[in-house]
């Protein structure tokens, strides 16, 4: 807390500098003296910049966001905010709820860049000229610039279109490359090491993921992997309202958490799902090319689905019983209200106990006292048996 009041001291003293600054300025050009000024040009206030912050949880994280959001508040200072972690949008709007704060989402290099990226970092000349004049490093590199004449742009172009446009899958290919694989066997451990990835955190168990939260199923995100699989992205809307997920969204936050899948946001709220790597989209396929697991996890899937809709049948024929039940006793009630007319019609209810404003229901109450107060009598006179 000291070392962030001491920066906010130094901010508003460079902003008090800033003012003054200003002032000088209106009285060189003449300007009136009356002319207060109390605003910093935007251009001219300082940028504070937290990189990867929230990417760890760490105890005084809202600590931090309160004092950016006050810096802010007060025209001190500019605060960029830049994390992987999808909550970190909603944790700011919480320490600055007074104004909304700017998301802006940093997608994946385009194809092309991809390529060019890889062509680039693949060329032979380059190595040529870093490497060493000795024999050996020579000999390192002729054979490294013949093994890439094998490599036809074709192979570079189906790896760039599978790794897309993620910075560190695409250095991670060129080092494999230049410790000397190939490209397709670089290629395929990448996408074998995402699908032991992607199974790991997915379906493995609350101890075996570590510390990203499990708040998703596996019947749920089998049914992300098997729509994701098949298109690039889903709506999100879509996945939010299925049978599944039930209106929620902590699956989908969990998701996007541990990095399975990423959202694309339109309007400040998410619109789009994809994969969470471009590389998964290659691994989700593969995993629902394996017959056993992807045979075994349709299974669950389908139970899950059978559970849910047993679950709302179950609830309708409650509904439905109390309903019955409701019936039966109007059934009871209407059955009551007859035997009582027809007891007041055999006890003589006649015109002259209608003329004394006695209504049938009245009268059937009074014959129903008067022969339950006799019975009592005869119960009370009779005598004892020996």
């Amino acid at each position: 807390r000291r070392i962030l009041e001491t920066l906010a001291l130094a901010l508003a003293n460079i902003r008090q500098r800033r003012l003054q600054s200003q002032a000088h300025e209106r009285e060189h050009e003449g300007r009136s003296f009356s002319e207060s000024v109390h605003t910093v040009p935007s251009a001219d206030i300082p940028v504070i910049v937290l990189d990867n912050f929230m990417d760890k949880s760490i105890a005084f994280t809202p600590v931090i966001l309160d004092w950016a959001a006050s810096v802010v508040e007060a025209g001190l200072a500019h605060c960029v905010i830049t994390t992987s972690s999808i909550s970190g949008y909603h944790e700011v709007q919480r320490a600055q709820p007074q104004s909304p704060a700017s998301l802006m989402s940093l997608a994946d290099a385009s194809p092309i860049e991809a390529i060019s990226l890889l062509q680039h970092q693949l060329a032979p000349p380059n190595l040529l000229q870093q490497t060493a004049p000795d024999s050996s490093s020579v000999e390192s590199a002729e054979s490294y610039a013949q093994r890439l004449d094998t490599a036809s742009s074709d192979s570079i172009a189906n790896a760039a279109q599978v790794l897309g446009g993620r910075l560190e899958d695409l250095q991670l290919f060129v080092q494999k490359v230049r410790a000397g694989e190939s490209v397709d066997a670089a290629l395929e451990d990448i996408v074998q090491r995402s699908i032991t990835e992607v199974r790991k955190y997915a379906f493995a168990n609350d101890s075996e993921v570590g510390q990203c939260e499990h708040t998703w199923s596996p019947e749920q995100f089998w049914f992300l992997l098997t729509e994701l699989a098949q298109h690039n992205d889903v709506e999100y809307d879509r996945v939010r309202s299925s049978a599944l997920f039930a209106g929620k969204d902590d699956a989908l936050l969990g998701l996007a958490e541990a990095q399975l899948i990423t959202m694309v946001y339109n309007n400040d709220r998410p619109s789009r799902i994809r994969a969470g790597r471009p590389v998964y989209a290659a691994a989700f396929t593969r995993i629902l090319e394996d017959p056993g697991f992807a045979s075994s996890m349709t299974v669950k899937m389908n139970k899950k689905f059978i559970a849910l809709e047993t679950a709302k049948i179950r609830e309708a024929e409650d509904e439905l019983s109390v309903l019955n039940v409701f019936r039966a006793s109007v059934e009871a009630q209407s059955a009551l209200t007859s035997s009582m007319a027809i007891v007041a019609a055999s006890h003589g209810y006649k015109g002259r106990d209608k003329g004394r404003g006695l209504s049938p229901e009245a009268y059937v109450a009074q014959v129903a006292g008067t022969s339950g107060r006799c019975q009592g009598s005869e119960l009370g006179h009779r005598p004892r048996e020996s």
